[in-house]
């Protein structure tokens, strides 16, 4: 990538910026692999709904050195999996505007989409450290409380 005579101080992405042809196979590849993450990604979702609702619901008894656990076989919380399927939505939806805008950029369609598509997967990577974050110190409190 060879960015023509830019200004100092303004973006990259919104001045000229030619894209020789590796860079545009790399960009490309990185596009249909982040496209094929979220079409299995929504599949998971969808299978998650359907497990959801048509999941056996039956009462399981345990017994374990003389102590008894009643648990519901199944019986994952749905409440938590709404949440689990909007916030991995929200996440995906970011790949996918990379995805869909890089391409469009490179097929010439829309050129000044670069810079929007890069900072789309940057949102994505910020809000999945963010979340890797909270479960680690989540992870960590519990494992505190327990010990």
């Amino acid at each position: 990538m060879e960015p023509t005579n830019a200004p100092q101080g303004h973006d990259i992405f919104t001045s000229g910026l030619k894209i020789d042809e590796t860079a545009h196979r790399h960009i490309t590849g990185i596009a249909q692999w982040t496209k094929i993450i979220v079409i299995t990604a929504v599949i998971g979702y969808v299978l998650v709904l359907l497990g959801l609702f048509t999941g056996s619901r039956e009462v399981v008894t345990s017994s374990n050195e003389g102590f008894s656990d009643y648990f519901r076989s199944g019986s994952q919380g749905v409440g938590g999996a709404i949440f689990g399927i909007i916030l991995g939505l929200l996440l995906n939806y970011f790949l996918y505007m990379f995805s869909v805008q890089s391409r469009k950029t490179l097929m010439g369609t829309e050129p000044g989409l670069l810079g929007s598509s890069f900072r789309n997967l940057k949102i994505y990577f910020i809000m999945l450290t963010v979340l890797w974050i909270i479960g680690f110190l989540f992870l960590l409190v519990v494992s505190a409380t327990l010990a």
